[in-house]
């Protein structure tokens, strides 16, 4: 038995041996065979789960006692900054000081000694008190005279940690032309008091000039065509406090527009609500009482150019918005008043059924209306105004009618693909949403341009409901896109995806509640054949 087993080894390793040689021989006379082969290669290209919040952008979701879902937005119509009241004036000194006679200056004479309260121009506003936050003096001086000078200016109401505002240079002669000196200084962080010296008045600033022959110099002849000039001006000031009373003054806004984010991904179809909640807020972060109208609020759909009005009773309303109050408070010092304005009994379902990327608006605001009511104590902190918000509360109970959501996703084909002969793309779509959908894939290049488009004859089914419209299963969905021939070569040149769905709800007649669970379970691969060469190996 042992014999027999041998001779059978002995038997196939002949046998293999004798294959093998044949091979050889084969090949070494065919030089041009090349054996080629078909294989599938599965790509995966996306594996996500989609909820409301990554439909409805820059939105809040809450969930309500119930677990279903309510969408609150808020969007900014405008800010008033409180600079828009009143400005700083640029200019502090600028004067020119000449001799009228010829005389001889001896050296460390002093030719100039000069305090003044200037008054400056803060329009309709009376300015007591301002801590600068940021901002420069100009300092700037034009010698004429034939020696130099020691020029030393101060704001005497100005401190910093105790300390003037003080500018000490010597300026360089005349030789040939005119000597201009030039120089900067920071002011961030001084107080300054516009009371004048006895603290009586506004709008005031004391200062004093002083200037000096070079006491190691020689003396020199000053004519009256000699002359020294002396320029001081704030530069580009911000505060982070003022008081005073900052006048009766009127301010107009618009028209203008403003974004809304929150239908970015929808790009078409239509939607019905059951209800809205929306709300103006006005809020004053400043120490002055105001009056505003509201001449018009418009929400606009720029994709399908349509404009809707917004019908309610605060359009053409004076709306009384009292001050801000001072709270001592150094993390939190003013407590703002705030104005709600209920716009839910006018047409507001209908401006956001328009789906507004835009919301056009118009409006005046009166600071002061009543004057100085508050005897000279208006006040503001730095970046501290009114604005005025659109807060919406929209349950999540709705009617949608082909409406369009658009996504994009990052793929990456391999570069190395080569002899791609045909393909298929799967979506593998778990639903959760009583919503059906029809879908499209579009492909970018690295450029963002549009490769192709691929549609897809399937459809997403939806959840199954009850007989309350409350989803209790999810439903699966398969959808096969074939790739024809014509159209792979396109996949490799393909970064983004593209997907744009068209959403319908299960019921056209009956709003639906979107709960908190509900989502798009979302798997997208990619089936190649591809044309395998041996020498490729």
């Amino acid at each position: 038995m042992g014999n027999k087993i041998l001779l059978k080894n002995i038997f196939f390793i002949l046998t293999w041996i004798f294959g093998f040689i044949l091979l050889l021989n084969i090949t070494s006379c065919r030089k041009d065979f090349s054996p080629s082969w078909e294989a599938d290669f599965l790509i995966p290209l996306v594996n996500t789960t989609m909820g409301i919040d990554d439909i409805l952008t820059d939105s809040i979701l809450y969930v309500n006692p119930d677990n279903s879902i309510s969408l609150l937005y808020r969007n900014n119509i405008y800010s008033f900054a409180a600079d828009s009241i009143f400005s700083f004036p640029d200019t502090i000194t600028g004067n020119v000081y000449s001799l009228p006679l010829t005389v001889t200056v001896p050296p460390g004479q002093t030719l100039i000694n000069l305090q003044e309260v200037k008054k400056l121009n803060f329009g309709s506003a009376n300015i007591f008190i301002t801590d600068i936050k940021s901002g420069f003096v100009n300092f700037k001086i034009v010698n004429d005279l034939k020696e130099g000078v020691i020029c030393n200016y101060k704001i005497p109401s100005a401190l910093k940690n105790g300390n003037i505002f003080e500018i000490n240079e010597f300026i360089p002669p005349a030789s040939t032309s005119t000597n201009i000196f030039e120089k900067k200084i920071d002011i961030s962080g001084f107080h300054i008091d516009f009371r004048g010296p006895n603290f009586l008045n506004s709008n005031r600033i004391s200062t004093s000039f002083t200037a000096t022959i070079n006491p190691n110099g020689n003396p020199v002849q000053i004519t009256p065509q000699d002359s020294l000039k002396i320029y001081v001006t704030f530069d580009n000031l911000q505060f982070n406090y003022v008081k005073g009373y900052f006048g009766q003054t009127s301010h107009s806004f618009g028209p203008d527009t403003t974004s809304i984010n929150l239908f970015t991904k929808i790009i078409n179809g239509n939607f019905s609500v059951e209800k809205v909640k929306a709300i103006l807020t006005v809020e004053n972060s400043i120490g002055v009482d105001a009056s505003v109208i509201f001449n018009h609020l418009t929400a606009i759909n720029s994709h399908t150019n349509q404009s809707i009005n917004l019908v309610s009773p605060l359009i053409g309303k004076s709306v009384n918005i009292t001050r801000a109050v001072e709270t001592g408070l150094i993390d939190s010092p003013v407590k703002p008043s705030v104005y709600n304005y209920d716009l839910s009994t006018g047409n507001i379902i209908s401006l956001i059924e328009n789906m507004p990327d835009y919301i056009s608006y118009s409006a005046k605001l009166e600071a002061n209306p009543l004057g100085n009511v508050s005897s000279g104590n208006d006040f503001v902190y730095y970046k501290n105004g009114l604005k005025s918000y659109l807060n919406f509360e929209i349950p999540l109970s709705l009617i949608a009618n082909n409406l369009t959501i658009v996504d994009t996703f990052d793929v990456n084909f391999s570069n190395d693909i080569r002899n791609i002969s045909k393909g298929v793309i799967y979506l593998d779509v778990e639903n959760f949403f009583p919503f059906s959908a029809n879908v499209e894939l579009s492909f970018l290049n690295k450029n963002e341009n549009l490769n192709d488009n691929f549609y897809c004859s399937g459809t997403i089914l939806p959840a199954e409901l009850n007989a309350s419209y409350i989803v209790i299963t999810p439903v699966k969905s398969y959808i096969k896109i074939d790739i024809p021939p014509e159209k792979t070569e396109i996949l490799k040149n393909s970064k983004r995806l593209i997907i744009k769905a068209k959403f319908n709800t299960a019921s056209q007649t009956h709003h639906i509640k979107l709960f908190n669970d509900y989502k798009l379970n979302i798997k997208i691969s990619a089936n190649f054949k591809y044309t395998v060469n041996t020498e490729e190996f």
